[in-house]
C-alpha cells in the first residue's frame, strides 16, 4: 500500500518586525550577518543602515509598524 507522498507547506516569509510577507521580492532585503533579512518598508531600511545591531537586537522601534525586531532574528 503506496504511502502518501510528502506535503509541502507553502514557505512564509516574515519581515524583521515578524509581519508576514507574501512575495518578499517586493520589499528591501539585506544580510545581517550571512543571513537575508527582509525589511517591511524603505523607512526600516533607513533605520536598519543607521545601526544594524541596534535594529536587529530590537532596540530600535519600526516607524511604519510601530514595532520592534523580532528576537529569533
Amino acid at each position: 500500500m503506496p504511502g502518501k507522498p510528502p506535503s509541502h507547506a507553502p514557505l512564509v516569509h516574515r519581515s524583521a518586525c515578524g509581519d508576514r510577507i507574501d512575495a518578499p521580492w517586493r520589499y528591501p532585503i539585506v544580510m545581517y550577518k550571512g543571513r537575508q533579512v527582509i525589511l517591511c518598508s524603505v523607512e526600516c531600511l533607513k533605520q536598519f543602515q543607521k545601526d544594524p545591531d541596534g535594529f536587529m537586537s530590537g532596540e530600535v522601534i519600526h516607524i511604519n509598524s510601530n514595532k520592534r525586531t523580532q528576537p529569533c532574528l
